[in-house]
């Protein structure tokens, strides 16, 4: 199996989604591109933070994950040959049944995508039907926008690092051994983002279909909230711009 995502991320399994996306956030923005441009090992850093979130970022996928665990270390630890190496999938929805058929069931099947034209279990006369996985729509992605002031008043067009989950081009989302069964995988590229001018503190961009992808459904969206640097001796409260100037005792008096 890969590396742990718990210990990636350094969070206990108990921890909500909640505590783990919190903790996610801030290794993702400390290890990501921009902020560490031409550094390979902070690169494979974020890759690696990204995957692990990828694996546990939800109640349900954490269940799946620990229960494909479980499994793999059952196998493993009975010294039966290569069942230590064997990687199992969960896609399809099923429990035990589901994982012993994808192992011993064979017939052509493809382990990966939960489905096989044979199953050990009509043997027994307990036949069932392989069910079709539901159509999942891809997640968003939230990042922030860091501008200048004079960006944000006269329009931009700004370079963008964007790492997300895109359908397996080998595998077309139906699970092979290049995506582990998950039918996407991670890719990071550099997309243009027309920011139009005036362009406000804390607003909200959203490009369409540029979000994650799932292995059969549409993708989700990309959605940047703009942050506009405020400069030395200014600040954002409430939206507006706030810069103190100093002024004499005369001047308030007088005018």
């Amino acid at each position: 199996m890969a590396e742990d995502p718990y210990r990636v991320l350094g969070v206990s399994p108990e921890a909500s989604d909640a505590e783990i996306k919190r903790i996610y956030r801030k290794l993702a923005r400390q290890h990501h591109p921009d902020r560490n441009p031409d550094d390979a090992a902070a690169e494979g850093r974020f890759k690696e933070i990204q995957a692990a979130y990828d694996l546990i970022d939800t109640s349900e996928k954490r269940r799946k994950f620990d229960e494909q665990k479980r499994i793999s270390n059952m196998f493993g630890s009975g010294g039966g040959g290569d069942f230590g190496n064997f990687e199992f999938n969960f896609e399809g929805g099923g429990g035990i049944e589901d994982i012993l058929a994808s192992f011993f069931g064979g017939k052509g099947g493809n382990p990966y995508s939960g489905q096989s034209s044979g199953n050990i279990f009509d043997q027994t006369g307990r036949a069932r039907q392989t069910q079709q996985p539901k159509s999942q729509h891809g997640t968003n992605i939230d990042s922030p926008l860091d501008l200048t002031l004079e960006e944000a008043a006269s329009g931009v067009k700004k370079p963008f690092t964007i790492s997300r989950r895109k359908r397996c081009d080998t595998c077309k989302g139906g699970g092979c051994s290049k995506c582990a069964g998950q039918g996407v995988i991670r890719k990071t590229s550099q997309i243009t983002v027309t920011v139009p001018a005036g362009a406000e503190h804390a607003s909200v961009m959203r490009l369409k279909g540029m979000g994650h992808e799932s292995a059969n459904g549409q993708p989700g969206d990309l959605l940047l909230t703009v942050r506009i640097d405020a400069d030395e001796g200014r600040s954002w409260e409430g939206g507006r711009l706030i810069q103190l100037v100093e002024v004499s005792y005369s001047t308030m008096m007088l005018g």
